[in-house]
């Protein structure tokens, strides 16, 4: 019977492929910078910027707020546990 490679786990193949790929990543920042800063599209030059930023600083994790909206507004509730106080709860 053949083993099972754990899902997730990396193997061989894809450790190369991850090699050759990081082989050519500053070339493909290169590119990426000259669509950012080159006169073609407006859509091609967000999304070349939008992908220099993401891999510079990550993804963004949720929306930015809605700047009309109004803040929460958050209750915080401190409550006493008489019981572990040695006290017989009067």
């Amino acid at each position: 019977m053949a083993t099972r490679r754990n899902t997730g786990a990396p193997d061989a193949t894809s450790a190369e492929i991850r090699r050759q790929a990081q082989a050519h990543g500053p070339e493909a920042l290169e590119a990426l910078a000259a669509i950012m800063t080159g006169s073609g599209s407006e859509q091609a030059r967000i999304a070349a910027a939008r992908e220099i930023l993401e891999r510079a600083y990550g993804k963004t994790t949720a929306p930015p707020p809605d700047e009309s909206s109004e803040p929460e507004e958050i209750t915080i509730r401190y409550v006493n546990d008489w019981r572990g106080s040695g006290e017989s709860g009067q």
